[in-house]
């Protein structure tokens, strides 16, 4: 060891390595003014440089390569010469040894020491006079370009340029107060500054001429020495006036931290050395040279591991972090122990001193093990987001025998065990042979137990007897280090509060109102509340729900807009966060608008109206043109999607009544329209005082924070037939009533009522069975209405709501079609029933080749004006159509009972609420009377979508009407024959009667629909037809859908009018009687085709002719029977209700059998023109032929031919010999043993009920 004290220089020696066995080896004198302050050795330890102020010499070079335990005189082998030294206190080389620097006097020398040998002065540089100072120390950087003088005296630091050595520049400094020493770091580009009262500071020595500190750290006393460590990890600082020795921690160059102190009462410390393994460092303070342990004799090995409420330890890695919550059992395990060695103790260093250990830690002593529960204490209260060094120390002792105090040359075996044995006894020494707490090495010890010859002896013993106590002792640091398990960030989507709590209090609140307020709503599993002026929102619970809350996101109303950076008095909105678990240090944090609304704030979306449901088209939808009429129950129901609430709060709603001055005020509970909110309903019935007015309401739509509106207006302009009826039945019944016949009233009824309830004439023939089918539809009509009115709103809201685009339905294969779809109407090829309609066919084509008169052409137009305006005005939904329908324009059923299934949907029927499941199983029997109702309704929906098939069904209609061969109400008899003939030899099973077989008596006249098409190609608005309605694409199986729903009566829902088509809309209960009248000899003076009749027979019991019967069967009834020769005649049947009101009236006319038949070829012809035209069975809706118009391939085969011709042609075409041997299709199987005229009378239920006496009219 080179020690160095006011220019002397002394060379101590270590006997074996023990600090505590230090002699001085050799000194050498201080010579002239010499002042040595540091020494200098050469890289490889060869030659020691010393810096002297004597004569002529600045520099003693010694060599120090033969120098051993014995040597008693070091060589000096050269020196520095100089003839002016002057005070020179510090020397230092360049990291490549070729430049040496040296302080002199108010300046700095530049020395060449390529020779290390042979010193050449290069230059030398002046401190200035303004600034008066002596510089103190030196340093060059590992560049050799700048050089680092610290001018103590006046606490400066200077730097200079010397990348030419021989004109050195002072380029910069800069005062600290400090300027004691300059050490040059050998691993990084950094400088260490000993800076007196200000401490260390550490400079980048790459931003030089710039001064740039990269870290500061304050330490007691005056640090005017240090020395780094453990390859710069660490440095030992040696303080004046206070302070000693300071172990500072530099691995984070950016952020120095204090270890621990060293301080020997009030000792100094001038400057620091330590051995190369770091065992034992060096201190000189005025009271000489003082050693210090720096690594312990007894080595332990610590594993710390996590025990947090886990079954699992884990074993942390080296260096990690502990968090406040955690729980870590500290492991200590003495490697290589002294027999009897224990640890005896472990402290706590705090405020550099060492502490019983505080409450959450606990030293097990029984396995050596140390439970640290982590707590806030732990970590910077100030500084609560940095990391915390926590230090351990763990006391472990060597015990002591009787010999441990034999000392050469003092004490003796007899004499240590005395010591021994005083020690024990005082308590200083326990049973195991340790040190005990008695001991206090900071006092003196004496005894007499043991005396020596001298005073001097003896405190040498006393000395080496406490040395011995002290080295029984080992302390050994467990440094960790400490960090707040608390946090929150934003960003982590998975869990954004991180702690070793279980619960925690999370506050949110804005830090300006002006950006909104939070929404009032239950979080489901923690305590929420809200501040009073909702500008911030409390939540208390368990941190996984908490961080599930916040990753659902948290409900925030937005004052502003939602794409504006909204700044308030120059300060941008923010949140302010504060959570608190209970365990660490509250935190508080503000963050952006912007980061918490794309993370944990969630903007609350405004109350929005469904753009495709508006109000007014609701209404429009369900009352044309928004009219309803007066006193009878109006009901409107709103979607409940009209309005929307992404966020799925539940919206209320209020209705708003439209005052004559245009403003809105709430809807009273008297008004007659009541309001139903909860399901947005409105209902009432509007006095007569509302007619002609115009009613406006808007509904309003909250969700407690925004509103939203829609207005709708309802027209009441409608007077309801029945009220009409009623005010005349009121008034008729009035003077009825005085002329005592109200008993009568029926008769006005059926007076006023009767055109609405007269069908054409029918024939019997004789001897041939006649048949009269009769549909009781019941209320089947109205609840399909129902029914299908819901599918399609339901169909209509699926398609638009949803955005369900480019649905692909399969091809339902046809035997599917034939199983689902009802059949409606055959047609009877045989040659008798030929027979029996040539008569009949021959006389409508005469009337349907008839011109057509002025006031028919006038309708026409009319009907086109009017269609094309529909036509203009009509948007015909494609995706509705092409789901209800097949490619060939058929409803498809099976998809419509598919969506009911998939749906499961509702509709209201007489008040009662009917899940639509219910009725599958007759949806899905294609005989049921529901299953037609729904596809006879569909059919005629379609129609009405569709302005161009529209237009041609009303032609056809009004065509029939022209030509007046029918009644009005049976006008599709012109294009639909209804078989009710059977030749003699025809027979019926009567297991064979039921509704499926019914409407094999419906067949298309084909060639009537032909002819109706051909006359409007004469039309004069043809070419206009032609251009808007698409004539070359008529559309037959949507047009003959729906003609067989007009026909089967299923074409609307009325409730006054109780026969429609071949149907009465009644259940058999509610029919009175069914009876034929005859025509009276006298006139009637009113109205001869309704008074001009009289009952049938002379009894009561006869109300039919005695060849007819009635077969009451499910759902229908049948007036048949077969007249004789005896039975010509004509009379009139009559089908009334409970009440006497007529609800069907036909002629009825028995004629000779017809003989006439069709010439063979003629048959034949006819046949093959309804086999070109498409044979039309309706039997079942499969058999609808292709969808597309025919009628041009028959003209233009055909045209400008007489009969004649194409019989010819015809008996030349192939297709003649396939027609002829066709076989003629019958409608029932015969069967002699049960045939229709062996029915006998229990069968005509209706007759016998009608057989209790009822007055009649007539």
């Amino acid at each position: 060891m080179y020690a160095t004290q006011c220019g002397q220089l002394d060379i101590l020696s270590i006997q074996r390595n023990d600090p505590y066995n230090i002699n001085l080896q050799i000194n050498i004198p201080n010579e002239g003014k010499t002042r040595t302050c540091n020494l200098q050795f050469s890289s490889d330890f060869k030659y020691l440089y010393q810096p002297v102020n004597t004569s002529n010499r600045s520099i003693d070079i010694y060599d120090l390569s033969q120098l051993t335990l014995n040597t008693k005189l070091l060589q000096q082998v050269s020196s520095y010469k100089n003839n002016n030294p002057q005070r020179n206190e510090d020397i230092r080389f360049s990291q490549d040894q070729k430049l040496l620097v040296m302080t002199y006097a108010q300046g700095i020398q530049i020395i060449d020491s390529s020779d290390l040998l042979n010193l050449k002065l290069l230059s030398e540089w002046k401190v200035p006079l303004q600034m008066n100072g002596f510089p103190r120390s030196v340093g060059i950087s590992s560049n050799n370009q700048w050089v680092l003088i610290g001018v103590r005296s006046i606490g400066m630091y200077l730097v200079l340029n010397i990348e030419d050595p021989k004109n050195p520049i002072l380029q910069n400094s800069f005062s600290t107060q400090g300027g004691e020493q300059v050490v040059i770091s050998e691993i990084y580009n950094i400088a260490y500054l000993c800076d007196g009262s200000s401490g260390l500071a550490i400079l980048d020595v790459s931003s030089l001429p710039q001064i740039n500190i990269i870290s500061r750290i304050s330490i007691d006393g005056w640090a005017n020495h240090c020395n780094p460590i453990q390859k710069e990890n660490y440095m030992l600082i040696s303080s004046m006036d206070y302070g000693m020795i300071t172990l500072v921690n530099i691995q984070n160059k950016t952020n120095p931290i204090v270890y621990s102190k060293y301080v020997q009462d009030e000792q100094q410390s001038f400057g620091n050395c330590y051995f190369s393994d770091y065992s034992y460092g060096f201190s000189v303070s005025q009271f000489g040279l003082r050693a210090f342990p720096m690594t312990s004799q007894i080595k332990i090995h610590s594993s710390f591991i996590d025990i947090t409420g886990s079954d699992s330890p884990i074993r942390l890695i080296q260096n990690e972090l502990l968090q406040v919550g955690q729980v870590i059992e500290l492991q200590l395990l003495m490697l290589y122990p002294t027999e009897g060695s224990l640890i005896t103790n472990v402290f706590y260093y705090d405020n550099f001193q060492m502490n019983q250990l505080p409450y959450w830690i606990t030293f097990v002593k029984s396995i050596n093990s140390v439970i640290i529960s982590v707590d806030k204490s732990s970590i910077d209260s100030q500084n609560i987001q940095g990391v915390f060094l926590n230090t351990l120390v763990v006391q472990v002792s060597v015990p002591l025998t009787s010999q441990s105090f034999i000392y050469e040359g003092l004490t003796n075996e007899s004499q240590s065990n005395d010591i021994y044995n005083y020690y024990q006894q005082i308590g200083l020494i326990d049973g195991n042979n340790l040190i005990t707490t008695v001991f206090n090495p900071n006092l003196q010890i004496s005894f007499t137990v043991v005396q020596l010859a001298t005073s001097e002896l003896n405190q040498k013993l006393y000395k080496k007897v406490k040395l011995t106590f002290q080295r029984s002792i080992y302390y050994n640091p467990i440094l960790f280090e400490t960090q707040q398990s608390l946090s929150f960030d934003f960003k982590n989507q998975l869990g954004m509060i991180q702690t070793f709590s279980s619960t925690a209090q999370l506050t949110i609140q804005v830090n300006n109102p002006i950006m909104g307020f939070f929404v009032n709503k239950i979080y489901d599993g923690v305590i929420s509340s809200i501040f009073v002026d909702s500008s911030g929102i409390i939540f208390s619970g368990s941190i996984q729900i908490l961080n599930r809350i916040l990753q659902n996101k948290i409900l925030f109303s937005q004052n502003f807009p939602q794409n504006k950076i909204a700044v308030d008095n120059g300060q941008s909105h923010q949140f302010l966060i504060k959570l608190d678990d209970g365990i660490n240090y509250g935190i508080k944090k503000l963050i952006s608008f912007s980061d918490c609304t794309q993370s944990f704030i969630q903007i609350k979306s405004r109350v929005m109206q469904n753009p495709s449901l508006k109000l007014q088209s609701q209404i429009k939808n369900k009352y044309y043109n928004s009219i309803i009429p007066i006193i009878d129950e109006t009901s409107i129901e709103f979607s409940s999607q009209t309005f929307e609430e992404p966020d799925g709060f539940q919206l209320s709603y209020q209705a708003y009544l439209q005052g004559s001055d245009g403003e809105f005020t709430i809807l009273n509970s008297d008004y007659w329209l009541k309001f139903q909110n909860q399901f947005l309903r409105f209902y009432g019935s509007a006095p007569q005082t509302m007619f002609n007015q115009a009613v406006t309401i808007q509904i309003q739509a909250t969700n407690g924070i925004t509103v939203c509106s829609d207005q709708f207006t309802i027209y009441i302009y409608q007077l309801p037939l029945q009220f009409i009826l009623n005010l005349l039945v009121s008034i008729l019944t009035t003077l009825i009533s005085i002329i005592g016949v109200y008993q009568y009233h029926s008769i006005v009824f059926n007076f006023l009522n009767f055109k609405n309830t007269f069908y054409s004439k029918e024939t019997a023939r004789i001897n041939q069975i006649y048949f009269k089918v009769i549909l009781l539809l019941g209320n089947n009509v109205l609840k399909a209405q129902k029914l299908v009115d819901q599918v399609l709103v339901q169909l209509q809201e699926d398609l638009k709501n949803e955005s369900i685009k480019n649905i692909e339905l399969q091809q339902i294969n046809d035997n599917l079609k034939q199983s689902q779809i009802v059949k409606l109407i055959t047609f009877d090829n045989s040659v008798n029933q030929q027979q029996q309609q040539q008569p009949q066919e021959k006389q409508q084509k005469n009337q349907q080749f008839k011109p057509p008169n002025k006031n028919f052409l006038q309708q026409q137009k009319k009907l086109i004006l009017k269609l094309n305006q529909f036509y203009q005005q009509s948007k015909y939904d494609s995706n509705i159509q092409s789901f209800l329908c097949d490619i060939d324009g058929i409803i498809d059923m099976d998809k419509v009972v598919s969506f009911i299934r998939m749906s499961k949907l509702e509709y209201k029927f007489k008040g009662k609420k009917i899940n639509m499941l219910d009725d599958l199983k007759y949806l899905e029997d294609s005989s049921s009377i529901l299953h037609l109702c729904v596809f006879c309704l569909l059919s005629k929906y379609v129609l009405q979508q569709l302005p161009d098939q529209q237009f041609f069904y009303d032609y056809l209609k009004q065509y029939a009407l022209q030509y007046n061969y029918y009644s009005p109400n049976d006008w599709y008899k012109n294009f639909i024959e209804l078989q009710c003939q059977l030749n003699q030899e025809e027979h019926i099973k009567m297991s064979d009667i039921c509704q499926q077989k019914l409407f094999q008596l419906y067949s298309f006249k084909d060639f009537q629909i032909q002819q109706a098409f051909e006359s409007l190609k004469t039309s004069p608005h043809f070419k206009i037809i032609q251009n808007k309605f698409k004539y070359q694409n008529v559309k037959l199986n949507i047009l003959k859908q729906a003609l067989v729903s007009d026909a089967l009566g299923m074409s609307s829902s009325g409730k006054f009018s109780k026969c429609q088509g071949e149907s009465l809309l009644i259940n058999i209960s509610n029919i009175g009687s069914i009876q034929a009248y005859t025509k009276r000899s006298k006139k009637c003076l009113f109205d001869k085709s309704f008074f001009n009749y009289k009952k049938y027979g002379i009894s009561q019991n006869i109300k039919l002719p005695c060849w007819m019967s009635i077969v009451n069967k499910h759902n229908f009834i049948i007036l048949q029977g077969k007249p004789s020769i005896d039975d010509y005649e004509e009379f009139q049947i009559r089908i009334t209700d409970t009440q006497n009101h007529i609800l069907k009236t036909f002629d009825l006319e028995v004629k000779p059998q017809d003989l006439n038949t069709k010439s063979q070829q003629t048959r034949i012809i006819d046949k093959f023109i309804q086999k070109d035209e498409c044979e039309s069975k309706v039997n079942n809706t499969t058999f609808f032929p292709q969808d597309q118009f025919y009628t041009e391939n028959f003209v233009q085969r055909y045209q400008n031919q007489t009969k004649e011709s194409i019989l010819y042609q015809q008996e030349t075409d192939s297709i003649f010999s396939k027609i002829q041997k066709e076989n003629q299709k019958q409608i029932f199987l015969p069967d002699e043993a049960n045939s229709l005229d062996q029915i006998d009378n229990t069968h005509n239920t209706i007759y016998y009920s009608s057989i209790k006496k009822q007055k009649t009219l007539f």
